[in-house]
């Protein structure tokens, strides 16, 4: 779903516009020119959907170099692993209490433990771990292309919560994860 000229809504679950697994976050994609970046990697399971979709907006996946994620429970890290293979090793980046549960592998604290005993995740769904390149924090930047992706800090949803600013074609467009 094309949003702006450069932004791509191109994961969607349940709670939203449901383009790919039910139990995915929004994930987009943001179109710098030359180099291309997704905001969070929804479950994992929807990882087909997602790069249908991209590919029929007219992107190769293996154009994406950055993986941004907004914060580490499961409908929006749990997938990271997945994108990362999809894409062809592009580089993931988080802030540190998201990064460290990444590269651990830990479900607990992704939330997917809980979220399994509340129904929300399938018994057999599993987390698979992943490297993080990019620990990113308060005014941290990412160029993507020609853009630049500029980090804020917003705890309350969790713990080490993240949203991502960009300017692009006069507009300046924020990324909030779930905060």
């Amino acid at each position: 779903m094309k949003l702006t000229d450069r932004i791509y809504l191109v994961g969607s679950g349940a709670t939203g516009f449901s383009l790919t697994d039910p139990g995915d976050c929004h994930v987009y994609l943001v179109d710098g020119g030359g180099e291309l970046a997704l905001v969070d990697a929804g479950t994992g399971k929807g990882v087909n959907g997602i790069t249908k979709i991209i590919r029929e907006h007219g992107f190769d996946p293996s154009r994406i170099r950055y993986l941004l994620l907004t914060h580490l429970h499961a409908d929006h890290a749990g997938g990271a692993a997945a994108i990362r293979e999809a894409a062809g090793g592009l580089r993931v980046g988080a802030a540190g209490d998201t990064a460290d549960a990444l590269r651990d592998g830990d479900e607990d604290a992704i939330g997917l433990s809980m979220g399994k005993k509340g129904g929300y995740y399938e018994p057999g769904y599993r987390f698979e771990s992943c490297p993080v390149e990019l620990e990113l924090a308060e005014g941290s930047t990412v160029s993507v292309g020609d853009l630049t992706m500029r980090c804020l800090e917003t705890p309350g949803h969790c713990a080490g919560h993240l949203t991502f600013l960009v300017e692009c074609g006069g507009r300046r467009c924020l990324f909030s994860g779930d905060n």
